[in-house]
């Protein structure tokens, strides 16, 4: 694929799909970085009292935006996948795909921060187990919708 290819191939992508798999992702972003792990992400990077205030309005709209990116690139990539594979868009497939982003792409990526940056093995555990629920999330419902 040439930039040429990938700019041309915008308007054969469905933004609806992507927009409802991005509210998805956002959801489960919410609830992850909340009440089910929102403590223990905050006390991990060292900031008290965190995991039970709502972030500021910029904020939300900026992880939306990333939100927004990330299924972008789940729409490109999880297909190119199952035809890399050769297999059809399955729930277990869509569960594999996910595994081998959050985990082998943007996880490895984080983890750069444990050995340089000297974070905390949980900071990583609970950002790469964000990415592969969010995305696995955002990929099936970007399928039912699409």
């Amino acid at each position: 694929m040439t930039f040429s290819d990938f700019f041309d191939s915008l308007g054969d992508l469905e933004w609806l799909a992507i927009l409802v798999g991005t509210v998805a992702m956002f959801i489960v972003g919410w609830l992850w970085y909340g009440p089910l792990f929102g403590k223990k992400w905050t006390a991990a990077h060292g900031i008290s009292g965190g995991g039970g205030g709502a972030p500021e309005p910029a904020v939300l709209i900026k992880g939306f935006v990333q939100t927004f990116a990330i299924n972008i690139g789940i729409a490109y990539f999880i297909p190119a996948l199952h035809v890399a594979f050769q297999n059809e868009a399955t729930l277990e497939t869509l569960i594999v795909s996910s595994f081998v982003l959050s985990f082998f792409v943007i996880g490895a990526a984080f983890y750069a921060s444990v050995v340089y940056l000297k974070k905390s093995l949980t900071v990583w555990g609970i950002d790469t187990g964000y990415y592969f629920v969010g995305i696995a999330v955002a990929a099936y419902v970007q399928d039912l919708v699409a």
